[in-house]
């Protein structure tokens, strides 16, 4: 119900602010370094977009993508996403802060062989949702178009709630104690709808 009330709202100050601010669409791609992991990182992938800019705030929507290993354990996840952007400076570089609420389903699998040699694959999925915090500057001039941003983020995607689920060969206990909350960097690309907006 929560990510139903989030979207009915920002897309009620959409409407209402469209006149002030066109929006920004982006991609970002970020890398985590988690030592629960095998391979030390995970990735995810972003598209959304700055639905309006009002003064210090611009409200965004994404769908994000996030994936990994563990071993012979593959995790992957699809999520909305939905908060404020909050700026602490006007200047050309400009620092923002970027709490968002996050929803969706994750997946994990293991693939193993059986007593008969044939190949057996292990699934677990679930529900859920986090928050994820991201600090940083936006750069590249602010009459252009194309922008560039550079953030540290801290993620609460947790894919250990589905491999941790995935049962060891001998079937009596728990693959992992694995947890995925992380901190890592955030690359993002940002285009406007206008040639010439000059940002607030």
């Amino acid at each position: 119900m929560k990510p139903t009330i989030f979207l009915i709202f920002t897309l009620y100050s959409t409407l209402a602010f469209s006149q002030i601010r066109t929006p920004e669409a982006y991609i970002s791609f970020s890398g985590f370094y988690n030592s629960d992991l095998k391979s030390n990182t995970y990735f995810n992938l972003a598209a959304g977009a700055e639905l309006f800019t009002y003064k210090f705030i611009a409200p965004e929507i994404d769908a994000t993508f996030y994936f990994g290993s563990n071993a012979e354990e593959s995790f992957s996840s699809w999520v909305g996403g939905l908060g404020p952007k909050l700026f602490l400076d006007d200047t050309a570089v400009r620092y923002a802060l970027i709490p968002k609420y996050h929803w969706g389903n994750q997946a994990s699998e293991r693939d193993e062989a059986s007593s008969e040699n044939t190949a057996i694959t292990q699934k677990a999925t679930q529900k859920f949702n986090f928050w994820s915090f991201s600090l940083g500057d936006k750069f590249s001039g602010r009459e252009r178009k194309g922008k560039t941003g550079i953030y540290l983020t801290y993620t609460g995607f947790d894919a250990g709630k589905t491999l941790n689920q995935l049962a060891t060969d001998n079937q009596t206990e728990m693959a992992n104690n694995v947890n995925t909350r992380a901190i890592g960097l955030t690359v993002r690309l940002l285009t406007g709808f206008s040639k010439h907006r000059k940002e607030p």
